[in-house]
């Protein structure tokens, strides 16, 4: 079952994606980078600002590297999973 969330990602705000694994740990696949301004209710703010006071990303060399400070441990997917037949 695939979660999303609002998250910084290189010092911008975007939507990822990821998978709660066995062990408790997230296995992100993907994201996009998102303006604050198309979120106009006060639930869609709240929840931008609750997401992204722990969930601090950088993407690069297809990687993410967490920069927050919470225990749950986020590894990266393979985008060779979403390609059918492999």
């Amino acid at each position: 079952m695939g979660y999303w969330s609002f998250a910084i990602v290189n010092g911008k705000l975007a939507e990822i994606s990821y998978d709660e694994m066995k062990d408790g740990s997230r296995k992100l696949y993907g994201h996009c980078y998102v303006k604050e301004s198309e979120y106009t209710t006060k639930q869609e703010k709240k929840y931008i600002k609750k997401d992204t006071e722990n969930m601090r990303f950088s993407w690069r060399n297809k990687k993410y590297k967490y920069l927050g400070t919470s225990s749950i441990r986020y590894t990266t997917g393979s985008f060779e999973e979403f390609i059918p037949g492999n």
